[in-house]
């Protein structure tokens, strides 16, 4: 018996202060919604796009990553792929995305505002709007990019 306590008193402490030490580690942050500073999306996105990069760098060597971006109504993202995974959310709005080389509104679905999705590296899709506005939250590894099937579609490119 006095074992049993003697064991249990040591996963106590070893629980507690485990705990301390993982708390002393994190490191936290916020931001709120009043705080955000859209600017011009990036160069690698047809112009009209707005983001806000949360935290990370898309274009570190290593690292994640995670950024808001606004879409405005009727804008379309021609089929590309990325070289990392990418995970979004739908913070507001619609945005329509679809799989494939080519920008194909007949094989396109709905994502609305609460909608996540991801999308495995390398593979071909698409996104556009219509009549609404979206803003979406990326999150993905570094580094990142954006390789259009079609490379007269790149607005790096125009």
């Amino acid at each position: 018996m006095k074992l049993r306590i003697i064991f249990l008193s040591f996963l106590i402490t070893l629980f507690v202060t485990s705990g301390v030490a993982k708390e002393k580690e994190l490191v936290a942050n916020h931001i709120s919604s009043d705080e955000i500073k859209w600017v011009d999306g990036p160069p690698s996105l047809p112009a009209g796009s707005k983001m806000y990069l949360l935290y990370g760098s898309p274009k570190a060597k290593s690292g994640s990553f995670s950024l808001r971006l606004k879409f405005p109504d009727n804008y379309k993202i021609p089929a590309h792929w990325h070289p990392t995974d990418e995970r979004i959310t739908i913070i507001s709005g619609v945005l329509y995305f679809g799989l494939g080389d080519k920008l194909d509104k007949n094989s396109a679905g709905p994502l609305k505002t609460g909608a996540h999705g991801w999308v495995i590296k390398k593979t071909p899709h698409f996104a556009y709007t219509e009549d609404e506005g979206v803003i979406i939250q990326l999150d993905a590894q570094s580094p990142w990019g954006i390789t259009y099937i079609n490379e007269n579609d790149d607005p790096r490119k125009n």
